[in-house]
């Protein structure tokens, strides 16, 4: 049951985008690439790159990270 409280914000957001990174980098690695990070993309460029920079509203989405393989 999803409850306005920021723990599970923080459980179901970011612990499925844990799981969702993980399971892109054992897909690259079992094509024998490596999974990276992109830290130097900023918020606002990575917004600008996947179209969500349009959005707006209370359910606009966010990017978590860029990963690259």
């Amino acid at each position: 049951m999803w409850s306005t409280s920021e723990r599970p914000f923080r459980y179901y957001c970011h612990h499925d985008a844990g799981h969702a990174i993980g399971s892109f980098a054992v897909s690259a690695a079992g094509l024998g690439w490596e999974a990276k990070l992109l830290e130097s993309v900023t918020d606002v460029d990575l917004a600008v790159l996947l179209g969500m920079h349009v959005q707006t509203g209370v359910e606009d989405e966010h990017a978590d990270c860029l990963l690259a393989a």
